[in-house]
Order: C-alpha cells, then sequence, then structure tokens
C-alpha cells in the first residue's frame, strides 16, 4: 500500500474548507494504470491456458498483484489547496491537513515518507509530479510555519527489512527484489507452458501389428502392444484421435501390418511409445495432423 497510515489524528478533516481554493492534484503516473491492464489481460488469459494447477495459481497471484496495481491508480491522490492538502488512500478514504501540521519528512530513494503526526503519507516516484509535489509541500509548509522548513527524520527501519538494517530505503531494494522475483517465476513458468504445448520431439516409425488380446484401456487412452516386441504403445484420446475406431480394431484383430510414427516418452524406467500416426496400405487410422492439434488444443504430454 501506498499510503501508510497509523492512528487517527483528532484534527484532522475529512474534507477542505468550502472557501479553500484546490491548486494542484497529483495521481500515479499512468505507467501504473498501463502495467495493470496488460498483467491483468495477459495474466488472466494464461491462467486459462495454464495445464497444471501450481502454474494457474501462479498467474493467479501476478493477475491480483495488477488489479492491485489498477485499484492504486483509480484511489490514490494528493490535492494541494491554498491553505490545506488532503490524500485519499488506496481505500479512498480521505484525510485533509494543514500545511502546519506536517511534522516531518523521512527522505530516501524514489520515495519519500511525509509524516503529519503520528499519521504518514508515501510519496514516491510513481506519483505524476515528483518531486515537484515535495517542493509545493516545502514551500506551504514554509509560508504557514514562519519560515522553517519540514524537519527531516532519521530513517525508521522497517519489521520487513531483509536488510537487517544495514541497507538504506530497505523498502526500495526488496520491493524491487520481490518484483524482480516474481517476474523471473512467471518467465518461468509461463516457458514451461509454450515448451510443453511447442516441444519438438524425434519422430520414428516402425511396420508392427498389434494383438487385440493385448489391447486394454486406461481412461480414453488406448494401450497397445505389438506382437514383434515387449513395447506399449498408447493413443491418447483414442474416441477423438483415431478417425474410426472400430475400423482399426478390425484390423488389429485381422492382424494387418501397420506403419506406425511415435516418440518415446515417460521416464527411463518406464518409457512407452506414444503413437503419432498410423496407417496401413491406403487406409490413415491416425492422421499426425489430428493428434498435433490434440496435444495443441489439450497442452498434454503422455508421461
Amino acid at each position: 500500500m501506498i499510503l501508510g497510515e497509523a492512528v487517527k489524528v483528532s484534527h484532522a478533516s475529512k474534507s477542505p474548507a468550502l472557501s479553500d481554493v484546490r491548486t494542484h492534484s497529483f495521481r500515479l503516473s499512468r505507467a501504473v494504470l498501463w502495467v495493470g491492464l496488460i498483467g491483468l489481460i495477459l495474466f488472466t488469459c494464461f491462467t486459462f491456458a495454464a495445464p497444471l494447477f501450481w502454474e494457474k495459481a501462479v498467474f493467479i497471484v501476478i493477475a491480483l498483484l495488477s488489479v492491485a496495481l489498477l485499484t492504486a491508480y483509480c484511489n490514490l491522490r494528493i490535492v494541494l489547496y491554498r491553505d490545506t492538502f488532503s490524500v485519499r488512500n488506496v481505500f479512498r478514504v480521505i484525510r485533509t491537513y494543514s500545511y502546519a501540521e506536517i511534522t516531518g519528512i523521512e527522505q530516501g530513494f524514489g520515495a519519500d515518507r511525509l509524516y503529519i503526526g503520528k499519521r504518514s503519507v508515501e510519496i514516491n516516484i510513481l506519483y505524476n509530479g515528483y518531486p515537484f509535489v515535495l517542493i509545493l509541500l516545502a514551500a506551504r509548509y514554509r509560508s504557514q510555519s514562519g519560515g522553517k522548513g519540514i524537519p527531516r527524520l532519521p530513517e525508521r527501519n522497517s519489521r520487513f527489512d531483509l536488510f537487517s538494517g544495514h541497507v538504506r530505503d530497505a523498502g526500495v531494494y526488496t520491493a524491487v527484489f520481490a518484483g524482480i522475483t516474481l517476474m523471473l517465476v512467471a518467465v518461468l513458468v509461463l516457458g514451461s507452458v509454450v515448451y510443453r504445448r511447442y516441444e519438438t520431439e524425434e519422430i520414428k516409425s516402425e511396420q508392427v501389428t498389434f494383438p487385440t488380446v493385448r489391447l486394454s484401456y486406461d481412461g480414453d487412452d488406448l494401450i497397445l502392444h505389438a506382437a514383434q516386441n515387449d513395447w506399449e504403445y498408447r493413443i491418447l484420446s483414442c474416441r477423438e484421435t483415431l478417425a474410426d475406431v472400430e475400423s482399426f480394431l478390425k484390423a488389429c484383430k485381422a492382424g494387418t501390418v501397420f506403419d506406425v510414427a511415435f516418440t518415446l516418452v515417460g521416464p527411463k524406467e518406464n518409457k512407452h511409445k506414444s503413437i503419432k500416426s498410423i496407417s496401413a496400405d491406403d487406409a490413415v487410422y491416425l492422421d499426425r495432423r489430428v493428434m498435433t492439434e490434440y496435444l495443441q488444443k489439450n497442452m498434454r504430454i503422455a508421461m
């Protein structure tokens, strides 16, 4: 959350006086809006495309962070008036203060925290007009406090400081580190999804017969064993990929010699042959393009 709030201050009003004149308004940069919109659209699409639950979970988290960015862009606002200034937080709660109520400022790298009693407002580089807003606040504070400048406060260590107080502006570095880590995780997960969808496999071919006595099913997959070897052959979702299941089974029963294209899949100790195409003479029982489209549509790899 960009606008931090602590305990309520009794003299802070909810709105400026009607006679007060609004002079400047500052909100987050439009870059935050675009990053939030693009992130929400992309990672929502990735969520629906990802086949595994943990991949969906990563993309959902990033999509929710994008929603948080959009919420911050729409709600966070600092408005300067002639005699007062107001701050609207991410929950759209507005607090109004006079410039003389400012008790100090904690300056950092691209992020400054303004204190008004026990309350605090973080003004950072994501705001349009940064650091102009700080210059205006300092000038109006000076006009209401007899020419004095805003007191500078030493940086306070956060309980979330990963650097244990050894690095100045630890919050900024922590946020950058967390953002980079999250983006790397997203790239790795997305790369995993794309690789499984478009991975290139070494396709081999051979001629075999499939005795029906060694035929079985694993869900929608058809499991076959050739008479010529001890390998297990698998046709993924046979009802969807085979041109005609009954005709294929009749050809197996008749001892037809099939031309089979396949790839070796599975762990080393339990590899099997995933069939990509099956034909015999002029009959095509499984077209390679049909199997490729099925794999891309379902993002499935036989394991």
